[in-house]
């Protein structure tokens, strides 16, 4: 296991030429993290220790509401901060106008932990992570969600050596219960070199309701590695989904799908 970099120009043009960035391997989920925790060093259950972490997260909610600063021995320092100014030294805070923020700082004994256990290793270029730039699709530059209309997405090193594409995930930054994972085999694909990817979804795949409700959504693609917890994921795109207006549902027709 490691940390990987690659090599990239300064865009800057002071100091050095070049520096080195570093390639996140994979997002872990909460799901990830809990199948990676229960098999590595205890003998709870995902269920016990999913129990387990969501009363970790309500109780520091609870105590970070309170006031408090929660200070976990080597590991994190979390504390709530007032966001507001005034006019006058008469005014008070207003929920409606002010903000709540949670700071956060990182142990330093955590980062030494990471620094002593790390083995750090430069990426070859087709290891690099894949990166989205754009993505687009040909009705009124909104993004459709089923076949034949196809979305493209458009970046750097979208084709990650030999590894195939396992899953595209949409997801709501506002809801973290707003996931929408597709399935390799639910998707019909068409990779056109490192700088571009299509794909459509098969019409049998149920769309969740929040996906087209308007909102910003992000996108990223998942790779698939040596295991589950090895999978490479692309960085993520800002977009915005529409469902097919009713003329198109009815233009599009019984054509049958592609294979996936």
């Amino acid at each position: 296991m490691s940390i990987q970099y690659f090599i990239q120009e300064n865009p800057f043009g002071k100091g050095k030429a070049f520096f080195a960035k570093t390639n996140t391997k994979q997002v872990i989920t909460e799901d990830k993290f809990l199948a990676y925790a229960a098999m590595t060093g205890t003998k709870l259950s995902i269920t016990e220790l999913k129990a387990v972490l969501n009363r970790f997260k309500e109780s520091i909610g609870e105590l970070l509401a309170e006031g408090n600063r929660v200070n976990l021995d080597n590991f994190i320092d979390l504390y709530p901060a007032i966001i507001a100014s005034f006019n006058t030294p008469r005014e008070i805070f207003n929920k409606d106008r002010d903000d709540i923020k949670i700071r956060c700082r990182v142990h330093r004994s955590l980062t030494k932990t990471v620094k002593e256990k790390a083995v750090v290793e430069r990426q070859n270029d087709n290891e690099r992570q894949p990166n989205l730039t754009h993505i687009a699709s040909g009705i009124n530059n909104e993004n459709v969600i089923r076949w034949p209309y196809s979305t493209t997405l458009r970046g750097n090193n979208l084709n990650v050596g030999n590894r195939k594409i396992n899953s595209i995930i949409i997801f709501s930054r506002n809801d973290h219960n707003q996931v929408f994972t597709v399935n390799a085999e639910d998707l019909i694909l068409d990779t056109k070199g490192s700088k571009e990817l299509s794909f459509s979804i098969a019409n049998h795949v149920a769309i969740p309701s929040w996906l087209t409700s308007g909102h910003a959504v992000y996108l990223r693609v998942e790779y698939s590695g040596d295991n589950p917890l090895l999978n490479r994921v692309s960085t993520e795109v800002k977009t915005y989904w529409q469902a097919l207006p009713p003329n198109l549902e009815d233009e599009r027709g019984t054509e049958e799908e592609p294979a996936a």
